[in-house]
């Protein structure tokens, strides 16, 4: 083989051994940019998820530790413009206008919320929907029974053109109704324009919105709608508050027994066993013999509870119904009876459990009441997978 063939054919497998290696570099960076780009969409997902989850902990923080009405929420930051104080876009949560929030629907108040200025992975401000009933105004009265009014459907993308709203076919996503929801809002799309003269159109922002049908969301659709939300539901907001609720009244109560102990007897209110109003029930003693624990509510006829619980601002408590939603059993040589046993065993001491099945005392003992406890306070419940769990407070 002459010097010349050799040559051509070193340089032929050279050649294909370049276009080798030129191929595999072009698929690896073809599949490390593929790897680059489900990470960062990951990351970016993460992002959002945790600003929302931020933002949401933070609502229901708020409205577990509001003062004068616990579980309001304040009034998105939309409207109020007061130059210098508190105008559009600045975090602050809108004022009143009159009874009611100015607008249902704008940006999370974060500043109000303690929070920092939170951004969606797009760079874009959290949006904030607030049911009327939930704004932090007297006029309204906010209890364990009050309902959420917002609802989400979920479309996909077979709808028509001229699609009703939410779309042609909603499927309803939770039964029941949500206190508030929080938007990301994520990145531009076609028609939208968010400029400094747009930042506070929703329009330009999200497609979950309907201002025409405000209560009812379009949660799920095609690519047409890059909106992330979270929800908040009376669940997650009572679950905390009646916590709050049950500290305030074990407190009350340990007053109570103070200033009954320097009366001369230490002693607990007795239960109204039933209640003519939300606000009014009356502590009837029962005729002998007395049961050894008694049920009912805390009395609104009690002269010294009433004192207490005014001395410690809880005027919210009958002006937004709580009296009613709070169950009472206490043990009856506690509350002035002449038992036989001494004042704290009785509710250890009974044969029955007195709450229902999912009943769970703060505490960790499910249906159980320990030795000592005088009294025990408990509510309605919240959501707990598929049924409500109940929430009882002992006092001991």
């Amino acid at each position: 083989m002459d010097r010349y063939t050799l040559s051509r054919r070193q340089y032929q497998r050279g050649h294909t051994l370049l276009a080798m290696v030129t191929a595999f570099g072009i698929f690896t960076t073809a599949a490390v940019t593929a790897l680059g780009s489900v990470t960062l969409g990951e990351r970016q997902s993460g992002k959002t998820s945790a600003v929302l989850a931020q933002a949401k902990q933070a609502l229901i923080g708020r409205a577990a530790s509001d003062a004068n009405h616990p579980g309001s929420l304040p009034c998105p930051d939309a409207a109020t413009n007061i130059a210098g104080n508190n105008v559009p876009n600045d975090g602050i949560a809108d004022l009143l206008s009159g009874p009611v929030c100015p607008s249902s629907i704008g940006r999370l108040p974060w500043r109000t919320l303690g929070l920092p200025d939170l951004r969606d992975a797009d760079g874009e401000r959290l949006w904030y929907l607030l049911a009327p009933a939930y704004q932090d105004s007297t006029s309204k009265i906010i209890n364990p029974g009050t309902s959420g009014q917002i609802s989400g459907y979920a479309c996909d993308d077979s709808a028509t053109a001229a699609q009703s709203w939410p779309c042609d076919n909603p499927r309803l996503v939770a039964a029941t109704p949500w206190v508030a929801v929080v938007f990301a809002p994520g990145k531009l799309l076609p028609a939208q324009i968010r400029d400094v003269a747009h930042a506070g159109d929703f329009a330009q922002f999200l497609e979950s919105y309907n201002p025409s049908d405000p209560l009812r969301l379009r949660t799920a659709a095609g690519a047409a709608h890059n909106d992330r939300l979270t929800t908040i539901s009376a669940d997650d907001i009572f679950a905390q508050v009646q916590r709050r609720v049950a500290t305030e009244i074990q407190r009350v109560q340990s007053k109570y027994l103070a200033a009954t102990a320097a009366q001369g007897q230490a002693r607990l209110p007795w239960p109204a066993v039933a209640c003519a109003s939300s606000t009014l029930c009356e502590g009837t003693p029962l005729a002998p013999p007395l049961p050894a624990t008694a049920r009912g509510y805390l009395p609104s006829d009690d002269a010294l509870l009433n004192q207490i619980m005014a001395a410690q601002g809880m005027t919210w408590f009958d002006h937004n119904h709580w009296r009613t939603t709070v169950t009472y059993l206490v043990d009856a040589s506690c509350a002035g009876a002449a038992g036989t046993a001494p004042c704290g065993t009785a509710l250890a001491a009974t044969d029955t459990r007195p709450f229902p099945a999912g009943t769970t005392l703060v505490g960790g003992h499910l249906n159980t009441i320990g030795t000592g406890t005088r009294a025990v306070i408990s509510f309605a419940g919240v959501a707990g997978g598929s049924a409500k769990t109940r929430i009882a407070f002992a006092l001991q």
